[in-house]
Formats: structure tokens, C-alpha cells, sequence
């Protein structure tokens, strides 16, 4: 026992050893919740970030589904604005035969009254669909055909 004697602590070696201890646990505890607190608050920074981030994608998502409905509904308005026009061009292109014809019956002979005639042509070919095209060039060219023969007593009854 007297081995064992040597061996023991006093109470004030095991209290200073004790007291190291604390301060060493204090120190190590106190340097955990403040890295604790700094997960903490990079972690709620972080999640803010997210949410923003989750925000401004939803708001671009939305941007983009609205930016490709003005698209398509600019698209069919610009198709129907067309339509429209050749529509209204095609019309134009009747009432000018049909006035082309009435002049022919009149003065058959005059050149400018062929360069209308021409130029009739030309835009029924850009802007008539084709069926309609053959049929009406047929009716018109018998039309004119009427038109050239020059038929005096026609004229002067007309006149008068």
C-alpha cells in the first residue's frame, strides 16, 4: 500500500486538474456553438438565397409562357392581317378585269388599256390561287375576244 500511497492525487492537485479540465471542456463548448451559430446563419442565408433564386425562375417561367402566348397570338393575327389583304387584293383584281372588259368593249385598240390588261395578269398570277386563275383567264379571254370585234352600230347606239 505504501506503493499506492505514492501514487495518489492530493485534493487540491485533483481539484486544479479538474478545474484545467472545465475550462478546456468550456473552451472546447463554447467553440462548437459558435461554429454551430455559423452553420446556423449560413445555412438561413443560404436558404434565403434559394428562395430567391426560386423566385426569380418562377417570375422567368412566367415571363417566358406569356413572351410565347404574344408569339403565337401575334403570329395569327399577322396571318390573318394577310389573309385579309389577298382577300382584298383578289377582290381588286376582279373589279379591275371587270372594268378591263368594259373599257375593251369601248376602245379596243388603245396600247395602255393592254398594259392594264398585263398588269392584270400579273397580279392575278401573284395573288389568285390557280384554280381560279384557268377559269377566269378562259372567261375573260372570251370576253375580250367579244370586245376587240369593233362593231360601230354597238358603239354609236351606246353613245347615243
Amino acid at each position: 500500500m505504501s506503493e499506492l500511497s505514492k501514487n495518489t492525487f492530493t485534493k487540491a492537485e485533483v481539484d486544479k486538474l479538474l478545474f484545467q479540465i472545465k475550462l478546456e471542456y468550456d473552451s472546447r463548448l463554447k467553440d462548437q456553438k459558435n461554429r454551430i451559430f455559423e452553420l446556423v446563419n449560413e445555412m438561413k442565408t443560404t436558404k434565403d438565397e434559394c428562395e430567391r433564386l426560386k423566385k426569380r425562375d418562377e417570375l422567368i417561367s412566367k415571363a417566358l409562357l406569356s413572351a410565347v402566348e404574344k408569339a403565337k397570338s401575334m403570329e395569327i393575327s399577322a396571318k390573318k392581317k394577310t389573309e385579309d389583304e389577298i382577300i382584298r387584293l383578289q377582290s381588286f383584281i376582279v373589279k379591275c378585269e371587270k372594268y378591263l372588259s368594259n373599257i375593251m368593249m369601248n376602245y379596243p385598240i388603245d396600247n395602255n388599256i393592254k398594259k392594264f390588261d398585263e398588269f392584270t395578269d400579273k397580279m392575278k398570277g401573284a395573288f389568285m390561287p390557280e384554280e381560279n386563275n384557268t377559269e377566269q383567264s378562259n372567261l375573260k379571254n372570251n370576253e375580250l375576244a367579244a370586245g376587240r370585234e369593233f362593231n360601230p352600230k354597238y358603239k354609236i347606239n351606246n353613245y347615243i
